[in-house]
């Protein structure tokens, strides 16, 4: 199984930056990287065109400023998406992780500024046949403000975080996790 993992939010406004620095680290440990014959094809040939199988195809990263209804396509493809983003309404630097339900027919408006996991999901469904499983990873957020770096309270939880994606991409049967170090 294939997993997809969203970070959501804007780096230059604070703990808004979190999920795309999740992603950031996630790669930095090899989650999403090129395989092996990837960087081999790479160094024999700087000009190669990489192929599907050179690339980790269990874990596709992806960071955003926002959802949009385009990311149900690449989550129609996959078993598991995970969502990672900071929040408003919970404690500065607490970890929370909730399963993304079905979408119920009051929730299902959506503009062009906001869509949910739920939304997202429920639109990988409908518009290609298939809906994955969803976890939202959230962390409380202490500030938002513009030119703002993440605060203690959110630097002080990625690592439980990082954690957590590793503990439901294993716990998912994504295909093994490897690093991929160029030399």
């Amino acid at each position: 199984m294939r997993a997809l993992v969203v970070g959501i939010g804007n780096p230059l406004r604070g703990d808004d930056g979190l999920g795309p620095h999740v992603i950031e680290r996630l790669r930095e440990e090899g989650i999403g990287c090129l395989s092996r014959e990837g960087v081999d094809r790479l160094r024999a040939d700087e000009t190669a065109c990489l192929h599907q199988e050179d690339v980790d195809v269990g874990v596709d990263l992806l960071a955003c400023h926002q959802l949009t209804l385009e990311l149900a396509e690449p989550a129609s493809r996959v078993g598991l998406v995970i969502f990672v983003d900071a929040s408003a309404d919970t404690t500065p630097g607490i970890v929370t992780c909730r399963r993304v339900p079905p979408l119920d027919a009051e929730s299902a408006g959506a503009t062009s500024h906001h869509c949910s996991p739920e939304l997202i999901l429920s639109c990988a469904e409908l518009l290609y046949g298939h809906r994955p499983a969803g976890w939202l990873v959230s962390v409380g957020a202490a500030s938002f403000e513009p030119g703002a770096t993440l605060s203690l309270a959110a630097r002080g939880a990625v690592a439980a975080v990082l954690k957590r994606c590793r503990g439901l991409l294993r716990a998912s049967e994504v295909p093994p996790l490897r690093s991929v170090y160029l030399s």
